[in-house]
């Protein structure tokens, strides 16, 4: 990709994690297109010029993105109690091993996904399913995040949590819900680059 448009996908540091994460599924053209289009209001012959690809070739990878962020992204806000209630049941969780709370939170077909960026740790795929989540935060997530520093951050809007040891922060968590108040993903971000791009606000 260009350099020009390396720098300008940089600026979606100041979307909130979740949307981060639901660029993730998509290619990187498709991504770099989609942000330079739809978020930064570039024409389709700028886009185009920016990814080196012909205006046709800039105007499917947008219809393309498009389609696949509007079948995941959530469309309605979700209360800040309800979110509050989903961190403290995920925390209590990964610090006790009691799980009862965190699983009458998440949906039946509730997914887990993380971002390592290559750098770090984290799973190849997304854990699917209630029950799947539950296991690995018993069996994963328990024995390395236990005794780790919890603290709030409001993430560009939505609530999360650093996962932090030292005062240096290794894990970002949030979540998206459905319209039901069940939470449909939890997103782990891992990846040290987006880690400092986010600019989390810690609350207080």
């Amino acid at each position: 990709m260009p350099p020009e448009a390396e720098t300008r996908v940089e600026l979606a540091s100041s979307l909130s994690m979740a949307f981060m994460m639901m660029l993730e599924r998509l290619t990187p053209k498709e991504r770099a297109a989609y942000l330079l289009h739809d978020i930064f209001d570039l024409t389709y012959g700028e886009v185009a010029e920016t990814l080196d690809i012909s205006e046709s070739g800039g105007r499917k990878l947008v219809s393309r993105a498009r389609a696949s962020v509007s079948q995941t992204k959530t469309r309605h806000a979700t209360p800040e109690p309800r979110q509050e209630e989903f961190l403290t049941a995920f925390q209590s969780a990964v610090e006790t091993g009691e799980l009862g709370a965190l699983a009458q939170m998440l949906a039946q077909d509730a997914r887990l996904s993380t971002d390592g960026g290559g750098k770090v740790a984290a799973i190849r795929d997304p854990i699917l399913g209630r029950d799947a989540i539950c296991d690995f935060v018993s069996r994963k997530l328990r024995r390395y995040w236990a005794e780790l520093d919890w603290t709030r951050a409001d993430l560009n809007g939505a609530h999360g949590v650093l996962i932090q040891a030292d005062g240096q922060t290794s894990s970002v968590v949030s979540a998206t819900f459905d319209e039901a108040g069940f939470v449909q993903e939890i997103l782990i971000m891992r990846n040290p680059e987006k880690l400092r791009n986010l600019n989390p606000v810690q609350v207080h």
